[in-house]
């Protein structure tokens, strides 16, 4: 029942939407990883064989103080819509349990849509996890061309699977979709492996279309359950067979990240194209990941939670500002204006670009970067983040089933300057160095109420501040 439940939401007719001529050639390939974390990437762990995502940090722009949503799809909402978490219904509940008749507000504009409409061809590939309960939810019908992925938040990596990996799915529920129909047949190859074929494909049929592209590639790896082919897993020695096994689904990625990279300079479409690279959240805690030096991980409000490297690269990027970093608060809902400045208007947005149905009630909160990050203007636009904001009820669960917080003192965080406020429960006593091993307890109470930190002075937030609110101590301006 629950297979043919799956099959009966993707089986719709997609009928391709009216577009202009596109007026440029700059493609966009978006580069989601799942579950990993600020040490998830060789330039800030040297445990980790990434050769071929530190050729993007070499050859682009390497993003510091990036920032994102503690869990999955409120994450990936952000992106689409250019609005904070907090404003999306999956932060209330992240789309669990997979048949909550729920998903990303059908009134937003999505940048796919976009992008669509300014003549650009579109796919997405891999991870959905933003509803499908409806066929109008499904990606075919958000603004993408082409679709081959999962539509929900996990499953085995080899079979693509989903039993004993969401409540009430049996062993013949296969979540694996082709547009907007299931994909049988199709599965049984490693996905971290399939999904990168089917990432590929889509930019060759792009090359001979000869369009410009924008390619959403949300990988299944690194999230659980923590499973690679053991020529991964054999490439690390650590103690813990858990932590190869970890490290070997982030070399998986750093392979599928060279595959794309090599596939953008063999069809000549390189000097064309932006790659963008980045994490959903941190990695778990006690997963085999690291998030080293921040603390805390998923889940969490803690820097180890929500801050992981992006790194903007391609040919297409300014030679002088390849090798460089970017030390400006961004996050990720910035990117949809910011892609629309760089590849359709090649300038500032036009007035009353950022509105859609929704726009009075639900404003855009993305702010356009680009002029700052290519070094036009120097003036950072953003010195603010609201990273999660706790104020509404649902189904009496709290304001999300990982946080615990009561909605009767409700919760949330927000960086304001220098410093960041975390108000309720917000977890990441412990942390875990670069090479497997488990750091020291940061000790001391784990934001239990409210916490204060100076995450420039103290990005591990290792001082908690919050006493400063009201005995004014002059530590406060440190």
């Amino acid at each position: 029942m629950t297979a043919n439940i799956i099959a009966l939401v993707a089986m719709v007719v997609f009928v391709a939407p009216t577009r202009i001529s596109a007026t440029n050639n700059t493609n966009i390939v978006f580069i989601l990883v799942d579950d990993l974390g600020e040490a998830g990437i060789m330039n800030n762990n040297p445990y980790v064989k990434g050769p071929r995502v530190q050729e993007l940090v070499d050859n682009g722009i390497l993003m510091t103080r990036a920032y994102v949503y503690k869990f999955c799809s409120p994450t990936r909402g952000s992106m689409l819509s250019g609005r904070y978490p907090f404003r999306l219904g999956n932060t209330r509940s992240n789309f669990i349990p997979w048949s909550r008749a729920d998903g990303l507000n059908l009134d937003f504009d999505t940048i796919p849509l976009r992008l669509q409409k300014a003549g650009y061809l579109t796919y997405h590939v891999g991870k959905w996890h933003l509803g499908f309960h409806n066929s109008s939810l499904l990606p075919v019908n958000r603004g993408y061309d082409s679709f081959f992925g999962y539509l929900t938040g996990m499953e085995d990596h080899f079979t693509s699977r989903l039993e004993g990996m969401l409540p009430g799915c049996g062993p013949q529920t296969v979540d694996l979709t082709a547009n907007a129909t299931p994909a049988f047949g199709l599965n049984g190859t490693y996905t971290g492996w399939l999904y990168n074929q089917k990432a590929r494909e889509a930019i060759s049929q792009a090359s001979v279309l000869n369009q410009p592209f924008f390619l959403n590639y949300w990988l299944h790896n690194t999230h659980a359950p923590n499973e690679v082919p053991d020529i991964y897993s054999n490439l690390y020695n650590f103690s813990d067979q858990g932590t190869n096994i970890m490290y070997g689904m982030i070399s998986v990625v750093d392979e599928a990240v060279g595959n794309i990279t090599d596939t953008l300079k063999n069809l000549n479409l390189w000097e064309d194209t932006f790659v963008i690279y980045t994490h959903d959240n941190g990695a778990p805690l006690g997963g085999g990941g690291s998030n080293y030096p921040l603390r805390g991980g998923k889940n969490s409000n803690m820097e180890g939670g929500v801050r992981v490297p992006s790194i903007l690269s391609g040919g297409a990027l300014s030679s002088s500002k390849r090798g460089t970093k970017f030390s400006s608060y961004f996050h990720i809902c910035d990117w949809l204006p910011t892609l629309l400045h760089a590849v359709v208007f090649k300038g500032p947005l036009p007035e009353g670009t950022l509105t859609d149905k929704v726009s009075d009630t639900i404003p855009y909160d993305g702010v356009d970067q680009w002029d700052h990050l290519m070094g036009i203007n120097m003036t950072a636009p953003r010195d603010e983040i609201i990273l999660d904001h706790c104020f509404m009820p649902y189904d009496g669960t709290g304001c999300n089933h990982f946080g615990g917080i009561n909605l009767t003192t409700g919760g949330g965080a927000l960086i304001m300057g220098d410093m960041k406020l975390i108000v309720g429960p917000a977890g990441g006593e412990w942390t875990n160095y670069t090479n497997g091993t488990k750091s020291q307890s940061f000790g001391g109470v784990c934001c239990a109420t409210t916490c204060l930190f100076n995450i420039t002075a103290d990005p591990s937030e290792r001082t908690d501040l919050r006493g400063c609110l009201t005995n004014n101590q002059p530590s406060c301006s440190n």
